[in-house]
């Protein structure tokens, strides 16, 4: 795997982790550093969608070299990921959740997605002009 999908999927990472911070405070829950391990234990199931969708060998291949496709590929990846999620986020808590979660989840983190990889695209398009 290139350093810069490397870099990518650590980004994406990040941005779930992101997503699961907002998501709490949203809802009055702890984020600060004492609720790390309730911050990694909420992001967990996107996560473990994410790196299953980031698998599929189509997807993991180099990283496209255009913002379009960068964020194609977000979509692809969050269509193969959230329902992955959303399967072990029940499983977590022995139930499913109301279907407002999933429409304003689905919608939210795709949109962190997006905006990061755009971000991306064009710092790894300003550095190709300059290198």
């Amino acid at each position: 795997m290139s350093t810069q999908r490397l870099l990518l999927l650590a980004g994406d990472a990040l941005v779930l982790l992101a997503f699961a911070v907002t998501g709490r405070r949203t809802h009055d829950e702890a984020v600060g550093l004492a609720a790390a391990l309730a911050v990694v234990t909420t992001a967990a199931p996107f996560l473990a969608g994410w790196l299953l969708a980031s698998g599929v060998p189509r997807l993991r291949t180099v990283v496209p070299r255009d913002a379009r496709a960068l964020v194609v590929e977000a979509a692809q990846m969050w269509a193969i990921a959230f329902p992955v999620a959303v399967l072990v986020r029940a499983a977590i808590l022995g139930r499913f959740s109301p279907l407002s979660f999933y429409l304003v989840a689905f919608s939210a983190a795709l949109a962190m997605l997006v905006v990061w990889r755009l971000v991306f695209a064009l710092l790894t398009s300003q550095r190709r002009a300059t290198a």
